[in-house]
């Protein structure tokens, strides 16, 4: 199991969601894709910021990128959401919230 740590302790961000996009595997055999599925979050506060942790079945791959508004989105392209859930109010400076879509 691997662990991907996000410090954001540097960050001045109103929201911080992650965005998980999953494909569809395609039906025959050679066009067949792996994932890693996200298990886990864990949000922990800092003295100086939040520390969010994604615990996955397998190596997680991320783009990220900043949107217009202020957004930090983290994109896992070849992710599913094991978690259960789709969203943590974090309410902690600099993270609003957490926020994970297929």
């Amino acid at each position: 199991m691997r662990f991907l740590v996000l410090p954001l302790a540097a960050l001045s961000l109103a929201t911080v969601p992650a965005v998980v996009y999953a494909q569809d595997a395609a039906p025959d055999a050679e066009k067949s894709q792996s994932f890693t599925t996200i298990q886990s979050v864990t949000i922990t506060p800092l003295s100086n910021g939040i520390q969010i942790k994604l615990a996955a079945d397998g190596l997680l791959q991320f783009q990220r990128t900043y949107t217009e508004d202020g957004k930090l989105v983290l994109s896992f392209p070849d992710a599913r959401n094991g978690t259960g859930k789709n969203f943590w109010n974090v309410g902690k400076y600099p993270v609003s919230h957490l926020q994970l879509q297929t």
